[in-house]
Order: structure tokens, then C-alpha cells, then sequence
């Protein structure tokens, strides 16, 4: 609560300096600026009103970087819990985080161990393309990475040993006819 008097007296403070200079306050740089600089005529919002060069960035709160407002995801209402608005890249590498823990129970820096451990390739056909996590669907462990074809495959045999077996000796032998 004390932060917030605080502010408003800064920006009561900063509007008066510039009514006084025939100029407006940005009350999010905090900064006299020329009239024009405004979206907005003076009266309404401009209490609250923001400069356009101030509308048109947005600082990431995540990597603190300042960017163009519309390279940032927008902000989530979820019920009880508000998403903060981070840029694309940071959003991105959250969203993974956030995956790799619910799904997975694994950190970011496991994942990237695991990775490295098998070389960087699907431990099946040393791929590196677009390389999935592969897990049991009955336990929910997770096997290894795999690409995802090797993925797919191994869930449409329905993770079945004999199946894939079968699969195996059928391409063996139908091969040299």
C-alpha cells in the first residue's frame, strides 16, 4: 500500500512539473514529453496515460529485455493465478519447462543431460531430428529420447516386444522375395 502513495505522489509531482511546462508526464518512463507524444488528448486518462513510445515497448519481466509490444505473449488470466507476459523466447523456453515438469517430472538441465548421455540421437535409429521424450505409458517413466518416428512406432505396436519382433522378421524375410 505504501508503494502505491509513493508512486501516486510522483506522478501528482511529475504531471504539475509539466503542466507548468506546457508539456505531459508519462507516468511509465516518468518523463516530460511534448503533447504530440500522446495517443491520448490531455483530460479522461491522462492521469494514467503512457507516451507512445512507451506504449509501443513492453520490458520482458523474465530476461528484463526491452522489445516491441508485439513480441511479447499476452498476458493469461487463469482463474486465481495471472500469467505474466514474457516475450516470445522467454514464454517458449517456459512453456518447455513447464511441460518437462508436468508431464515428465524432469528439469530442464535432466533433459539436457539425458540428451547428452545418448549422444544427442534416437537411441533406435541415431537420428537427430526432431527428437521427442520417449515414456511408458502404463508407469509413466520416461525411457529415453527418441525421434519421433521411432516414437510413433513404437506406440502404434503398442509398446509390444513380440509385436515389433514379428514386425522385424516379416521385413527380413519379405525383403528378398
Amino acid at each position: 500500500m505504501k508503494q502505491v502513495s509513493i508512486n501516486n505522489a510522483i506522478n501528482r509531482r511529475g504531471h504539475a512539473e509539466a503542466e507548468a511546462l506546457g508539456l505531459r508526464f508519462c507516468t511509465k518512463c516518468r518523463k516530460n514529453k511534448p503533447n504530440d507524444l500522446f495517443d491520448f488528448p490531455r483530460g479522461g486518462n491522462s492521469a494514467t496515460a503512457w507516451c507512445t513510445e512507451c506504449r509501443a515497448n513492453k520490458k520482458c519481466p523474465k530476461c528484463e529485455r526491452v522489445l516491441p509490444r508485439d513480441s511479447h505473449f499476452p498476458k493469461l488470466n487463469t482463474g486465481k493465478k495471472r500469467i505474466k507476459a514474457y516475450c516470445l523466447e522467454c514464454n517458449s523456453a517456459y512453456q518447455r519447462a513447464w511441460k518437462l515438469d508436468s508431464e515428465y517430472q524432469l528439469t530442464q538441465d535432466r533433459y539436457e543431460s539425458m540428451l547428452k548421455e545418448q549422444g544427442g540421437v534416437c537411441l533406435i535409429c541415431y537420428s537427430s531430428n526432431k527428437l521427442v521424450i520417449d515414456h511408458d505409458h502404463s508407469t509413466g517413466k520416461v525411457r529415453g529420447i527418441l525421434c519421433d518416428h521411432c516414437n510413433r512406432g513404437l506406440g502404434y505396436f503398442r509398446d509390444n516386444p513380440e509385436s515389433l519382433l514379428t514386425a522385424a522378421n516379416y521385413l527380413e524375410t519379405r525383403s528378398s522375395l
